[in-house]
């Protein structure tokens, strides 16, 4: 350029007539904004804990557990012992692999079992068999089929006030709250 010519910089401003905004993000009402995506309570990417993050998320597993090479977003158990169910008919208690190759019977010849969880750290099968003639009782025993009883000192907290699990009138449901050592009627 010479000394006498003017620069003349145009700047232009272009109006998106339809924004779009990058992966992790999405338009907001206006059209022309664009906020962050929160995977973690939208989409639910991760088998357990999420961090969402801008415009993405990170997927954490919690103490036992690692993260797949193939799949970081999923959690796999440290632990050498493989994952079984606990399940039961109104007869049977029954432990099942995932996968379905092993299946073992538990505990049988039970009248009516109506509800059953299982404790994990102390390794207690609880159930209620419904019609035993002196009422509704929750009933326990250890995993390899040991310690059977109905545990006269077994204290179940229901949604009014303590009372003891023998001759209950009416139970709707029991979990096992292991983590807590408690059991809830």
């Amino acid at each position: 350029m010479g000394k006498n010519e003017t620069l003349i910089l145009t700047i232009v401003v272009f109006f998106c007539h339809q924004c779009k905004c990058w992966p992790g993000f999405h338009l907001k009402d206006d059209g022309k904004t664009c906020v962050d995506i929160d995977e973690c309570s939208t989409t639910l990417p991760c088998s357990q804990r999420c961090i969402n993050t801008y415009g993405s998320y990170k997927c954490l597993c919690v103490d036992g557990y690692e993260a797949l090479e193939v799949n970081p977003n999923t959690c796999k158990a440290l632990s050498v012992e493989e994952p079984f169910l606990i399940m039961a008919d109104h007869h049977e208690i029954r432990k099942l692999s995932v996968d379905g190759s092993n299946y073992t019977i538990l505990k049988q010849g039970l009248n009516n079992i109506i509800h059953i969880d299982f404790d994990y750290k102390k390794e207690f099968i609880y159930w209620v068999d419904s019609t035993r003639p002196s009422g509704r009782k929750i009933n326990r025993m250890r995993l390899n089929g040991s310690d059977l009883k109905v545990p006269p000192d077994l204290v179940a907290v229901t949604a009014c006030h303590e009372v003891p699990c023998a001759n209950l009138p009416k139970m709707y449901s029991l979990l096992s709250a292991w983590y807590l050592s408690n059991l809830y009627l």
